[in-house]
């Protein structure tokens, strides 16, 4: 039996260090086989803001391509990717130079990690609420026919979604800003107006969230409750004369 466990955690491991390999691989390749160059879309960006006035543009670009390593030849840059990667050095954005992308992603990960609980949170209780009374016998025809609709969101990746709610409610209806955290003129201060602006900001990208899971837990809790429907328990109750919707909380 140890033997057998032994074999299948490396086999699960071996095929983790494949997927991971193959994934960072792919990742290296794309970008430098699509169209363009990074270093003079940089330098034109630079042009454009008027940061390159009397500047060399030739000794610029050779700066930049040094930074990032794009004067090495390519097996070089694979093993410098490689080796960046392990040690967690993941550079200097393109984006927003000289900014490092562990500042980036520190900056933005208390607001996504928060954003993420609570509409997790919601999708499961909303979720389990609905996918139960989905199947219960008195659940009428009004509800059950959200079925398909669940089945569908549940299909449906969270960008997609996250596309389509910017697009009708931030970009037609103007009704919530199309990016960022907060107003990038906003003072964060512990007042409703600055709470209002963060509600506000967090909307679109939570109801995403909320919509693709939200699927995903009532189709499940669905399942679950029609195995419970035929418990000995619930019918014992059902003889005792409670009432439906007490059975529904309390035994369901």
């Amino acid at each position: 039996m140890n033997r057998e466990l032994l074999r299948y955690v490396a086999t699960r491991f071996g095929q983790l260090v494949i997927v991971v390999f193959v994934a960072v691989s792919v990742n290296f390749i794309i970008p430098r086989l699509l169209p363009g160059d990074p270093v003079q879309t940089a330098l034109a960006r630079l042009q454009t803001s008027g940061g390159a006035a009397n500047v060399d543009i030739q000794a610029v670009s050779a700066a930049y391509r040094a930074r990032y390593g794009l004067d090495a030849p390519i097996w070089q840059q694979y093993i410098n990717y490689w080796g960046d990667l392990l040690t967690l050095d993941l550079g200097v954005s393109f984006a927003n130079f000289p900014e490092k992308v562990s500042t980036m992603i520190g900056n933005a990960l208390p607001w996504s990690v928060t954003l993420l609980a609570v509409a997790t949170l919601i999708a499961f209780s909303v979720g389990s609420v609905l996918g139960a009374r989905l199947a219960w016998p008195t659940a009428g025809r009004g509800i059950k026919s959200l079925v398909p609709l669940l089945m569908i969101l549940t299909s449906v990746p969270f960008y997609l979604l996250a596309i389509i709610l910017i697009y009708f409610f931030a970009v037609v209806l103007k009704w919530f800003p199309p990016a960022g955290g907060v107003d990038t003129t906003r003072i964060m201060r512990l007042d409703w107006a600055t709470t209002e602006d963060i509600l506000r900001h967090a909307f679109l990208p939570c109801m995403a969230i909320i919509l693709g899971n939200i699927g995903f837990w009532a189709l499940g809790m669905r399942s679950q409750m029609v195995n419970v429907l035929g418990e000995d328990y619930i019918t014992f109750a059902e003889a005792k004369g409670l009432h439906p919707g007490r059975i529904f909380v309390w035994y369901g």
